[in-house]
């Protein structure tokens, strides 16, 4: 079974905490942005995502072509996908926690990345209620 960690994401500073999730010492969404950070265009569209989560954090709601729920809630946590033109964000939030940015992706690679997403989802909740027992 993997190993699960949360990291804070400093830079969003509102009410609500952001974390990316690293898995075994590496975070699927660092990678993500790093790999979009030296693409010009795609840099700015990393901005507005962002943006996106400082106004969630700070309890801002947001039109659905931003932000929106995805995947049935199979397990009473909610999954959502944060979207600009070109790229995604996938990410869920735990009551107590925050929200959990798990990956990113680009949107004609959109059904590989959220059945990835899933699939980390699943494992880590299943860790965490290891965990707790």
């Amino acid at each position: 079974m993997p190993k699960f960690a949360l990291k804070c994401i400093q830079e969003i500073t509102g009410k609500i905490k952001f974390y990316s999730l690293v898995i075994n010492g590496i975070s699927e969404f660092d990678v993500f942005f790093n790999s979009i950070n030296s693409d010009k265009i795609l840099r700015k569209q990393l901005s507005r995502i962002q943006s996106i989560c400082e106004q969630l954090s700070d309890i801002k709601s947001l039109p659905e072509e931003k932000f929106r729920q995805i995947l049935p809630i199979e397990d009473n946590v909610k999954a959502y996908e944060i979207k600009t033109r070109d790229l995604r964000v996938y990410l869920f939030h735990l009551n107590k926690i925050g929200y959990i940015i798990v990956c990113g992706g680009k949107k004609n690679n959109q059904d590989d990345d959220v059945r990835q997403f899933k699939s980390i989802k699943k494992s880590y909740l299943q860790f965490q209620s290891l965990i707790k027992k």
